[in-house]
């Protein structure tokens, strides 16, 4: 397969490696959501340096050709693809021990928040 250095590689993106990846900040943290042509829909999360690099490469195997490269087999297909940066949510009651009506010393979670998409398969109909 023939390199094509005109899109971005993951190597240049890829300067956070080995310990430093354990310190990443999760404001430099997007949540990507895959929807897929049968209804399913996948999560990753992902280096916001990153995301460029791992859309493009989202779009080459699920899309056009939508082949993986390494086996000739047709791979699902995907109809669009949202991101959305982290956010925390709570403190909630039900995440303390406690389990009293008082949220102050609850925890919080961590989530994607309202995602935006970012590519679509303009042929695919669907719900939204």
């Amino acid at each position: 397969m023939c390199e094509d250095r005109s899109l971005p590689q993951a190597s240049d993106a890829n300067r956070l490696g080995g310990a430093a990846l354990n310190r990443v900040n999760a404001a430099d943290l997007r949540v990507v959501s895959i929807d897929w042509k049968d209804g399913n829909s996948t999560e990753h999360i992902v280096i916001a340096e990153q995301l460029d690099v791992f859309l493009e490469a989202c779009k080459r195997l699920h899309f056009r050709p939508g082949i993986n490269p390494h086996n000739g087999v047709e791979t699902a297909r995907m109809w669009r693809l949202r991101v959305a940066e982290l956010r925390a949510y709570g403190p909630y009651w039900w995440a303390k021990p406690g389990l009293d009506e008082t949220p102050s010393d609850g925890a919080f979670t961590i989530r994607g928040g309202i995602s935006r998409t970012v590519w679509r398969d303009e042929t695919h109909e669907a719900d939204e």
